[in-house]
């Protein structure tokens, strides 16, 4: 799996999903390249969760030199502050709840030259069952955006799981919302402001990877079917 830049040179927004802390530092980097050099007609937005940190994710940003962080957005937090060169939020609000599930957060930077970024963190759809995914963050982001029909959006995530995210964007956000996705994964040898580690791809994560975009796409055609 390559690499690939971009088709368009503008878009109407610029998605950048949530992961493992060295992914979030990697992607938010890579974001903040694409916005410079592409036109961006409405924001760079971050998703992620309030899903905690695995001691081997700590690790790595303690060896990055980026301390502070507890939860999956705080990483994208901090990349987008190290990427973007901005600070403070210029807009910042969210829903504390007595369940983490149910919690959002969202934090608008406002850097020079540049969108704005939002740094956002959904509440679960099935707060009883399990914390927000990628689906619930891309949901609750096009209502709040209030995405329209035709807007191209040009999402962002790991080279090896672009068919499987491409194809659920597809099915969350394009089929509801009749908009454009065109999926990008990282370019490895782009710039980071921090060093971190590259995973090692082992024939096992292809597997897992090929399975993830079947699954996909059977659940992407099961929502053509029926709508």
């Amino acid at each position: 799996v390559r690499a690939t830049p971009p088709a368009r040179s503008g878009y109407a927004h610029l998605l950048v999903l949530g992961g493992l802390a060295h992914a979030c530092l990697r992607r938010t980097a890579y974001a903040a390249l694409l916005a410079a050099t592409a036109r961006v007609d409405g924001e760079v937005a971050v998703l992620g969760s309030f899903r905690p940190l695995s001691p081997a994710e700590s690790a790595v940003l303690a060896g990055a030199g980026v301390p502070g962080c507890a939860t999956e957005v705080d990483v994208l937090d901090a990349g987008v502050r190290l990427a973007f060169g901005v600070d403070e939020p210029a807009q910042e609000s969210g829903g504390p709840a007595d369940h983490p599930h149910r919690a959002w957060s969202s934090r608008t930077y406002r850097p020079a030259g540049l969108p704005p970024v939002r740094v956002l963190a959904a509440p679960s759809s099935e707060p009883e069952r399990r914390r927000a995914h990628t689906a619930d963050t891309q949901r609750f982001w096009a209502e709040h955006v209030r995405l329209r029909a035709g807007d191209p959006v040009l999402m962002v995530t790991a080279p090896i799981y672009v068919p499987f995210q491409h194809c659920d964007a597809l099915r969350t956000l394009a089929v509801p919302y009749r908009c454009g996705i065109e999926t990008v994964g990282v370019d490895p040898a782009a710039d980071v402001p921090v060093p971190v580690p590259e995973p090692t791809l082992t024939p096992g994560r292809y597997l897992q990877e090929v399975r993830s975009a079947l699954r996909s796409m059977r659940a992407l055609h099961a929502a053509l079917t029926t709508d």
